[in-house]
C-alpha cells in the first residue's frame, strides 16, 4: 500500500496502464532486493559497527546533528526508534532504496527489463551503499530516506501538476536529513531533461531546478530559526564542491568539475583494474552514442542537449549547506547517475545492435558481480575488526582493573593514542586491497577517542569515565606520561594524579 500510494501521488493515476505499472514495479523491486541482499545482507545480519556507528543510539548525537544542519534526524529517530539494530536498518534501507529505484525508472521513462535491472544494479550494489553501511550503519537508513526524498522531489516536479511547493518541501526535508543527498535529485532532473532533448520532447525539469533552489533555501531558513530558538551556534556553512583542493580559482573549479567523472570511472571493487577499464569503456561508448544522437538533432535541440550534458557534473557536485562534507560515504549516490546515463545512452543508440546491447549489459553485470564480492569482503573485515577490538580492549580493561588505586566507574580514565596506531595494528593477510576504500581503511572498530567512549559504554557496557580532550592533551605533554610504554607492554596503565592513564600507542596526538 505504501508503494502504491507513493507512486500514485507522484505519477498520477493512469488506469489504462495500471496493470503494466504494477508489473514493472514488482520487477523493479525484485531486482533491487536481489542486488541489496546479495551485496549487503552480511552487513545487516551481523554486527559490523565501526567508527561513528559505535554510538548505536544516534539520539545521543542529537545536538551535533541539529548543529550540523541535519535537524530532522531527531524527529526520524523518534519515529523509527533510538536503537540502530542492523536488521531493522537493513529492512528500512531496502524499502527506501526499492522505492528510489522505482522512481528513477519512472522518471527516466525506462521500460526495458534489462535496463531496469541494470539501474537497480548500479544503485543498489555499488560502493555508495557499502560505504554508508560500513562507516555510518547507525544512521544508514536515514541517509537512504534522504536519497528517496530527493529523488521523489525530482519525480514530482516532472510528473505531477502543481508539484513545485510539495517538491520544494521534499528537497528541504532531504537536506535536513543529509544535505549531500539533494545532489542526487538535481542530477536526476538534469539527466531526465537530457533524454527529453535527445528524444525530441520538450525539455522538462526547469520547475524542478527552481523547486530545488527554493527547497535548499527553506532548509537554511529552517536551520536559522532552529538555531535561534535553542540558542545554538551555527556550525553549518556552504561547503564547496568536492575535489577543488588548493590553488587558483579557475584550476580549482576545473578540478571540481572533473572530480565526479574521475570518481565514477575509478571503480572500488574486488577487481579495480578490470572494472575501471570496463567503466571507462562504458563512458567512452556513452559519449560516442551521445555525439551521434546530437548530430541528428535540430540546432536548437542540440544546443539544449549539449548544455544539459555539460551541467551533469555540476549537478553531481553541488555546494551543500552542512557542517562536515564526507567525500566517500555520502556524495557517491549522485555519482551513480553518470554510469546509469552512459548505459542508457549506449543501449538507446540507434546504431546499437542487439549484440552490442548484450555486450553493454554483460560489462555492467561484471561490474555488479565485482561490487557484490567487494562489499561482502568489506563487511567481513568490519566484523573481524569488531572481534579484534573486543580482544584488545578486554586485555586493556584487565590491565586497568589490576592497577592499584583504580575503581571501576569512579576513577577518571585518560586513553592516549589509539589501537589503530599500536604495534598490534597490522594488516590482515588477504585484506590489504580493502584499505584503498576509506570506509574499510581501519584495523579496529573505534577510530577516534569519542568512538572509544561509545564502544566502552554502548558495546561493552563498561562504566568508564573518560576525561576531556583538553585533559588528555595536557597529560600527553607530561614527561612521566611520555616515558610510559605503549600497550601491550607492562606499565601501559598507570595511576597519575588520581587519573588512570592508558597509553594505547607510541603516538598520542
Amino acid at each position: 500500500m505504501t508503494v502504491k500510494f507513493l507512486l500514485n501521488a507522484l505519477l498520477g493515476p493512469r488506469p489504462e496502464v495500471r496493470g503494466e505499472e504494477r508489473r514493472r514495479l514488482a520487477y523493479t523491486a525484485a531486482c533491487a532486493l536481489l542486488f541489496l541482499f546479495a551485496a549487503h545482507a552480511f552487513g545487516w545480519f551481523n554486527l559490523s559497527y565501526s567508527g561513528e556507528a559505535m554510538m548505536i543510539d544516534p539520539t545521543k548525537g542529537r545536538t551535533a546533528q541539529m548543529g550540523g544542519g541535519q535537524f530532522l534526524l531527531p524527529l526520524y529517530w523518534a519515529l523509527r526508534g533510538n536503537l540502530s539494530a542492523p536488521l531493522l536498518v537493513g529492512l528500512l534501507s531496502c524499502l527506501y532504496l526499492c522505492l528510489c529505484t522505482a522512481l528513477i525508472v519512472e522518471t527516466l521513462g525506462v521500460r526495458s527489463r534489462c535496463e531496469i535491472a541494470l539501474i537497480a544494479g548500479f544503485l543498489c550494489s555499488g560502493a555508495s551503499v557499502t560505504a554508508i553501511n560500513a562507516s555510518q550503519l547507525h544512521v544508514a537508513d536515514a541517509y537512504f530516506l534522504a536519497l528517496l526524498l530527493a529523488v521523489a522531489g525530482a519525480a514530482l516536479c516532472r510528473r505531477a501538476k502543481l508539484g513545485f511547493l510539495p517538491a520544494s518541501l521534499l528537497f528541504a526535508a532531504s537536506a535536513a536529513l543529509e544535505p549531500s543527498m539533494v545532489c542526487a535529485g538535481a542530477t536526476l532532473l538534469v539527466l531526465a531533461g537530457l533524454f527529453d532533448a535527445l528524444e525530441g520532447r520538450p525539455v522538462g525539469g526547469r520547475t524542478g531546478l527552481l523547486a530545488l533552489a527554493f527547497g535548499l533555501a527553506l532548509h537554511v531558513a529552517g536551520y536559522a530559526l532552529l538555531m535561534r530558538r535553542y540558542g545554538m551556534d551555527w556550525e553549518a556553512a556552504i561547503a564547496p564542491p568536492l575535489g577543488m583542493g588548493d590553488g587558483a580559482l579557475p584550476g580549482a573549479l576545473m578540478r571540481a568539475y572533473g572530480y565526479p567523472i574521475v570518481r565514477a570511472v575509478r571503480q572500488q571493487t574486488a577487481h579495480p583494474a578490470l572494472c575501471t577499464a570496463l567503466a571507462a569503456a562504458l563512458f567512452a561508448l556513452g559519449l560516442a552514442a551521445l555525439g551521434a544522437a546530437l548530430a541528428r538533432l535540430p540546432a536548437k535541440a542540440r544546443f539544449k542537449a549539449a548544455v544539459l550534458t555539460l551541467l551533469l557534473p555540476v549537478a553531481v557536485n553541488l555546494p551543500v549547506f552542512t557542517a562536515q562534507r564526507a567525500g566517500e560515504t555520502r556524495e557517491m549516490f549522485a555519482f551513480v547517475f553518470l554510469p546509469i546515463g552512459a548505459m542508457l545512452l549506449c543501449r538507446r543508440a540507434t546504431a546499437c545492435r542487439a549484440a552490442a546491447k548484450r555486450a553493454v549489459a554483460a560489462a555492467c553485470a561484471a561490474l555488479f558481480a565485482s561490487a557484490v564480492i567487494f562489499s561482502n569482503q568489506v563487511y567481513l573485515k568490519k566484523t573481524l575488526e569488531l572481534q579484534a577490538t573486543l580482544s584488545a580492549m578486554t586485555r586493556v580493561i584487565d590491565r586497568m582493573e589490576h592497577t592499584d588505586g583504580y575503581e571501576v566507574g569512579v576513577t577518571p580514565v585518560a586513553m592516549l593514542g589509539s589501537l589503530e596506531d599500536s604495534v598490534l595494528a597490522v594488516s590482515k593477510q588477504g585484506f590489504e586491497h580493502l584499505e584503498a576504500f576509506d570506509a574499510a581503511r581501519n584495523r579496529y572498530a573505534p577510530v577516534t577517542i569519542e568512538d572509544y567512549t561509545w564502544y566502552l559504554w554502548e558495546v561493552l557496557g563498561y562504566p568508564c569515565s573518560l576525561v576531556s580532550y583538553y585533559q588528555s592533551g595536557q597529560l600527553a605533554l607530561r614527561e612521566d606520561v611520555q616515558a610510559m610504554p605503549a600497550f601491550p607492554a607492562q606499565g601501559c596503565c598507570q595511576m597519575i594524579d588520581g587519573i588512570m592513564v592508558v597509553r594505547l600507542s607510541e603516538k598520542m596526538d
